[in-house]
């Protein structure tokens, strides 16, 4: 695996601060959930929590058909970092008041846009992944992702819990935002790297959304035994 990543090091650095904005999706989900519970209506506000950390997840085909239509990706990868990170710093502000169901739901909210920003960001980096990999090798950088991130949520998650312990919740929302800061300044300093790529990135304008999603379905249910 350090063969592979000494042998590729630009598809290290923009892996290495994908992953590590992986961090600040994990971070702060045991502070929300924390909170959630703390209120009288706990089940209402858990379940906004859970909306709100699932449902990106499933939105995540729209962002990977709408990434691969747009240009200037390495500029939308820089832009979505520093949102995510006013989403926390607002989150973290948010503390300094009581807390209630509309509270933690514009927390929720925010949380929400940070994930869909996220998850976006992640389908932006694949289509450098493509082109900064070899055919033979791309099994094996999909395989590092895929256990690194695996590793990265699990490590987080602790993290976030354990932070709890020494630090109030708006100061962990702090952290969170300063870990898509530094993602956001990563992407910045491997600008000039990444913009060569991007010119042989073939931008997909050929089809809308929608046609799209509707043509692959058709195929799954065709193809389907069932």
């Amino acid at each position: 695996m350090l063969t592979f990543l000494k042998n590729n090091p630009i598809f290290s650095k923009i892996a290495g601060i994908s992953l590590f904005s992986k961090v600040g999706d994990r971070l702060f989900y045991t502070a929300m959930l924390t909170t959630a519970a703390s209120l009288p209506n706990g089940n209402t506000a858990v379940m906004m929590v859970s909306i709100s950390e699932t449902l990106p997840i499933l939105l995540s085909f729209f962002l990977g058909t709408l990434a691969d239509k747009k240009k200037r990706k390495i500029h939308l990868l820089i832009q979505n970092s520093f949102v995510r990170t006013v989403m926390y710093l607002s989150i973290g502000l948010l503390f300094n008041y009581p807390h209630t169901l509309f509270l933690l739901f514009l927390m929720a909210s925010f949380n929400f846009i940070s994930d869909l920003a996220g998850n976006y960001s992640s389908a932006l980096v694949t289509p450098f992944t493509k082109n900064l990999v070899k055919a033979e090798d791309m099994e094996q950088a999909q395989g590092i992702i895929s256990m690194t991130t695996q590793l990265i949520n699990v490590l987080a998650t602790f993290a976030g819990a354990t932070l709890l312990s020494f630090f109030y919740r708006s100061t962990l929302a702090y952290i969170n935002a300063s870990v898509f800061f530094i993602v956001g300044i990563g992407y910045f300093f491997i600008y000039p790297e990444l913009s060569a790529v991007e010119k042989k990135i073939t931008v997909n304008n050929n089809e809308n959304t929608l046609p799209t999603i509707k043509k692959i379905s058709n195929y799954y249910f065709i193809t389907s035994p069932f």
